[in-house]
């Protein structure tokens, strides 16, 4: 298979009569939703072909027959946050240039203002019969954008081939033994990358069942899903754990032996977070995963054994090298600590528009984590630290310099910095500094812009006013 659209033509050829997706408790064959996929597609412009298309649509089966349509079409797919604000949304269509719009009628009032080259898609709008056109494109060429950086500051759009995606999908589906015969249930917003991989692509090429559980995910909803539709397989972020474990006591009173794998990523677990997985799935194999947008976004899987150490990600998926360097970028020998480099099929075609940092990403062949480790004897990478001012906030990516550079713009303040605090539940929250006497007017109007600009997560969870924020030699603010 040389694209993406062909991973589902071949599913639904092989297997037509097959639940494909169970949504809103309906259940959707391989044909049915090829079907949808027709329908979406009369509404397209005929030539699509290499254009960037967004794509704003919640988690359901309308989001999975876009996307699709799209690829089949020839189109790049750029899927963007269900959540996202106004202002973020204009952005990221002007920083990808994009060329059409999909969403539904409640993402018309985030789009709409600024931006008239939309198609609506219209729930249960399938009154054609018909099966999808296939345009054929190249292997290496692009297929999917995806958003990793914020609105403010200089957007990183990182563009991938086909081939990186099957690629990446595969080794996952290897790793952790996924079956045609799995319940794949699907927790993380389709248009985050290990989502799209290790969940939505990955279930589609070994011909398995999606199961879409729609947000809130509360806690008795999450169970009653996982019971009703024998789900097999889930990826979740540790804070869904926690969560779980937090309130589990009388969602039910038998263990749920149906699921036989968990994978987990985005932050790491608490050993009673571990127990309470084991308790509760007892068939489940408990895999911890490492991963970058960048690398596909899949790069190791560890099989949690007897013991649990949170910063042992793993071994290396297949066809993946792993290579630890020192700040000359010379390779360190075993338990030494240095940058992980990651050499991978499934690597970014580059950032989009964005050569400069492509050079600086990827060096003869070998992806810039930003991420400190090591690896021990036994071939398995330890994670210690971040080079990255990244903060993992229940799974999500949070960009200090984004939320900075709006607070300093929309209120002259000089000298703030947001910085991640350890947090048992999320993993990290988002906390920003002020250097200054302590306003309280000043606070409740930077809450308010955050509130007006920023998707929910990326908001500060507390705003301290301190006498002074710690800088480098240079004059750089010391965030670690």
């Amino acid at each position: 298979m040389d694209n993406i659209g062909e991973i589902f033509v071949k599913y639904y050829k092989e297997n037509p009569q097959k639940i494909a997706i169970i949504d809103k408790n309906i259940k959707y064959s391989t044909k049915e939703l090829a079907n949808r996929v027709f329908n979406i597609q009369q509404k397209l412009p005929s030539d699509i072909k290499g254009k960037v298309i967004l794509i704003l649509l919640p988690n359901s089966i309308e989001y999975i027959a876009t996307y699709f349509a799209v690829s089949l079409l020839g189109g790049i797919v750029y899927p963007i946050y269900w959540k996202s604000k106004p202002n973020e949304i204009e952005k990221y269509i002007y920083d990808a240039d994009v060329f059409l719009s999909i969403t539904n009628k409640s993402g018309l009032d985030k789009i709409s203002d600024y931006y008239n080259n939309l198609v609506v898609i219209i729930e249960d709008d399938c009154k054609l019969v018909g099966e999808p056109k296939f345009v054929k494109r190249d292997t290496d060429e692009i297929a999917l954008l995806l958003q990793t950086s914020g609105t403010t500051n200089d957007s990183k759009i990182v563009a991938h081939s086909h081939n990186s995606l099957i690629q990446n999908s595969k080794a996952h589906s290897n790793s952790i033994g996924l079956k045609e015969s799995d319940r794949c249930l699907i927790t993380l917003p389709f248009p985050f990358g290990y989502c799209n991989t290790s969940q939505f692509l990955s279930s589609i090429l070994i011909q398995c069942t999606i199961v879409i559980i729609r947000e809130p995910i509360l806690p008795t909803y999450f169970i009653r899903t996982i019971l009703k539709n024998d789900i097999t397989t889930f990826t979740a972020v540790p804070t869904l754990i926690n969560i779980l474990e937090k309130d589990f006591v009388g969602l039910t009173k038998e263990n749920i032996f149906s699921v036989s794998s968990i994978c987990f990523g985005g932050g790491t677990l608490s050993k009673d977070g571990i127990s309470f997985l084991e308790k509760v799935f007892p068939n489940a194999s408990i895999y911890q995963t490492y991963g970058q947008t960048e690398a596909g976004p899949r790069i190791t899987t560890c099989l949690i054994g007897s013991e649990y150490v949170p910063e042992n990600v793993g071994y290396p998926l297949e066809n993946i090298k792993l290579k630890i360097v020192d700040d000359n970028f010379t390779k360190v020998e075993e338990n030494i600590t240095g940058q992980i480099l990651v050499r991978s099929p499934s690597l970014m075609k580059g950032y989009l528009k964005n050569k400069n940092l492509d050079d600086n990403t990827i060096i003869n062949g070998w992806l810039q984590t930003g991420d400190l480790g090591f690896i021990d004897e036994k071939g398995m990478l330890h994670i210690t630290g971040r080079i990255k001012n990244i903060i993992k906030y229940s799974g999500y990516k949070i960009y200090p310099e984004e939320i900075e550079k709006l607070v300093i713009d929309k209120h002259r303040i000089k000298s703030l910095m947001l910085k991640g605090k350890k947090d048992k539940m999320y993993g990290e929250i988002p906390i920003l500094y002020i250097e200054g006497a302590y306003d309280e007017e000043l606070k409740v109007s930077i809450f308010q812009t955050c509130e007006d600009n920023l998707s929910s997560y990326k908001i500060p969870k507390e705003i301290f006013f301190v006498d002074r924020l710690s800088t480098t030699n240079n004059g750089k603010l010391k965030r670690i």
